[in-house]
């Protein structure tokens, strides 16, 4: 079950992973410079966010992702 916070920090998590993604076409980005735009992002959000909060959300979404994915194949 997702409440208002949970669903605050899973929409930041998604803002920075876009984020990440148009970063990322100008150059590499190290895993601690993802780490630390996601965070960023979420804090905006929701200032007092748990680092776990933070972890369980990405990977969530990234879960949610791969099921998509799987659901419509190699379409691209």
């Amino acid at each position: 079950m997702s409440d208002a916070r949970t669903d605050r920090i899973d929409n930041a998590v998604s803002a920075g992973a876009e984020l990440l993604g148009f970063l990322s076409r100008e150059g590499p980005i190290t895993p601690k410079q993802a780490r630390l735009v996601i965070e960023a992002a979420v804090r905006a959000v929701v200032p007092n966010a748990k680092d776990w909060e933070v972890r369980e959300s990405a990977t969530r979404i990234a879960e949610e992702l791969e099921a998509e994915g799987g659901k419509r194949g190699h379409d691209c």
